[in-house]
């Protein structure tokens, strides 16, 4: 097929073949991949961010694909589901159009607040086994990190490790819909230890954990010298949020500190599973249906994908971005297949020094088609993780929205969450 004459080929151009040549040599495999080959070969590739940011200003590439590990596949190459990122999709997508601003998983149509001089960055050390390693950080609008009537709020992302390149636009939905109130608040985002630009141990075994997890927020919070704090979590990082408090205010064996986890004004549970297992039999269930909607191997990872992930046209950029930067020792379902967030003790709520201990307030989040279910977000409220009559719970179903509410309808999902972070500041 290449064999044809240059002007058929390249019917444009008045150019000798050997200039053709040196022209495309001088390319990278990236970009000539993401110009020439067919989408579904070309999502494992990114074109040069000059040639994104072109497509981008034009609208909408349709003819990008999506390409998802397939749970089930026995092809050799194709991961298990069981390797993937657990509680966050496994898509690698050409990321066209993409820009290094977290703001682009909001809808195209809402302007951004967010700009490189508001944000701060840096490392925070943090150990395993008496070797030291550097934990990645980042603050959006850091002047109000010590505010006394805005709290920050913690970020803390999914996976196990999938950094929080996809939770950012957080960024722009609390800011776009606390603008007009003139509200201020600063928002942490942190990569936990394997993924993203955070340090990545390489002992699967011995050098992560649960345990090491919320031992690392808990320095987070404790270097940052925080006085009061609210928590996000998303899906995996909701489980992390329950634990890190329920552990630090009612385990005493749980190496963690009392004082640190009575600061949490309120906990934000997006899409947060109670039991891993649990939600990797609800995923094969729905993947079951769809096949037997449609037996077609080939559709069946968009077709999942656009049900109970992420249900918007095209995979968005935050989510490539950080799929990109996912973690490759310890990651996917079997690493934290047995994890389960566990229901307070019966002697709970009572006194401590003089003070009722109790959980904080909550806002439990989910999508109508997300994979963690209704029944799943009655059990928060249900099953005694949280006492009814001293902590105030509140729920919310997005509705056309799946697992990725923020990249689906950030509007909304950030006004839901100012609104209760006000309540609770």
């Amino acid at each position: 097929k290449m064999r044809r004459s240059r002007s058929s080929f390249y019917p444009h151009l008045k150019l000798p073949v050997s200039s053709v040549f040196l022209f495309f040599s001088a390319l990278s495999l990236e970009m000539v991949s993401a110009l020439f080959l067919p989408s579904s070969l070309s999502s494992h590739y990114v074109a040069l961010q000059s040639f994104n940011e072109k497509i981008d200003s034009k609208g909408s590439n349709g003819d990008n694909k999506c390409m998802v590990l397939d749970p089930f596949a026995r092809s050799k190459k194709r991961r298990s589901f069981l390797q993937t990122p657990l509680l966050a999709p496994a898509f690698v997508s050409v990321a066209v159009g993409a820009t290094d601003s977290p703001a682009d998983g909001i809808e195209a149509t809402q302007p951004s607040l967010v700009s490189s001089s508001n944000w701060k960055e840096g490392f925070l050390q943090v150990y395993r086994r008496g070797t030291t390693y550097k934990m990645f950080y980042k603050i959006f609008d850091p002047e109000f990190l010590y505010s006394k009537t805005s709290p920050p709020i913690i970020t803390i992302h999914g996976g196990p490790s999938l950094p929080s390149d996809y939770v950012l636009p957080l960024a722009d939905a609390l800011s776009l819909t606390a603008f007009n109130n003139k509200e201020n608040r600063s928002i942490v985002f942190f990569d936990q230890i394997g993924c993203g630009l955070s340090d990545s141990p390489k002992d699967k075994d011995k050098d992560y954990s649960i345990e090491f997890l919320l031992s690392d927020l808990q320095t987070l919070i404790e270097n940052l010298n925080l006085s009061h704090y609210h928590i996000y979590g998303h899906s995996f990082g909701g489980m992390l949020a329950y634990e890190y408090v329920r552990r630090g205010l009612f385990e005493k064996d749980a190496g963690l500190h009392k004082d640190t986890a009575k600061k949490c004004q309120s906990l934000v549970l997006s899409s947060a599973p109670i039991s891993t297992r649990e939600t990797y039999e609800e995923l094969t269930r729905i993947e079951k249906e769809l096949l037997k909607q449609d037996p077609n191997p080939f559709t069946l990872d968009e077709r999942l994908r656009k049900t109970c992930l992420c249900r918007t046209p095209k995979q968005p950029k935050p989510l490539d971005r950080a799929y990109k930067k996912a973690g490759k020792v310890w990651y996917g379902l079997d690493v934290v297949m047995d994890f389960e967030c566990m229901r307070l003790p019966l002697a709970a709520g009572n006194q401590d020094n003089g003070q009722r201990m109790i959980m904080p307030n909550a806002l439990i989040l989910r999508g109508e088609y997300d994979f963690v279910s209704q029944d799943v977000l009655k059990r928060w409220t249900e099953e005694g993780r949280f006492f009814h009559k001293d902590s105030k719970l509140r729920t919310r179903v997005f509705e056309n929205c799946s697992h990725h509410v923020l990249l689906e309808n950030g509007e909304e999902y950030g006004t839901a969450i100012n609104s209760f972070l006000k309540e609770n500041d």
